[in-house]
């Protein structure tokens, strides 16, 4: 979300950025203090994830770089996006092929001691995106969507 809104990553575009942030979560969620915690919810319990279906895949990449971002600005509710069993929930959400593959993906950098950071799921989603909307044609709507960023 915040790479959409176009800030810069400095001290100040930081502050800015978080701002944003907000203020895109109070066009989408209710009471300003349960945001990120209604957020990581109904992005964990979504609609099932499909490599077929381009607009879900992108709105679920979208809700993972939002979760990165907060991560990264060090919001204490998205953290247990980088628990295993809050992964697995969500890795739930995902159609069987899909998940599959960013099981196989996930195990060759998982060692018995490591977790895998959500980061990394957010990065692979991205790129699934970018290859599933370079090989299948977008309904207008969905096309001025992407390229406005909305």
């Amino acid at each position: 979300m915040i790479e959409r809104l176009n800030v810069s990553k400095n001290k100040a575009g930081a502050s800015r950025a978080l701002e944003l942030a907000w203020k895109e979560l109070d066009k989408r969620y209710s009471p300003r203090q349960k945001h990120s915690q209604q957020f990581v919810q109904e992005f964990m319990f979504g609609p099932v994830i499909r490599e077929k279906d381009p607009e879900k895949l992108w709105e679920f990449a979208e809700n993972c770089r939002t979760a990165v971002s907060l991560l990264d600005l060090g919001n204490r509710d998205v953290k247990q996006l980088d628990e295993e069993v809050t992964q697995e929930t969500l890795y739930r959400s995902m159609e069987e092929g899909l998940r599959h593959r960013w099981n196989r993906k996930r195990n060759k950098h998982q060692t018995i001691s490591s977790k895998v950071p959500f980061s990394s799921l957010a990065k692979w989603i991205s790129k699934k995106v970018e290859r599933v909307m370079d090989r299948s044609p977008l309904s207008p709507p969905f096309n001025r969507k992407i390229q406005s960023g909305n």
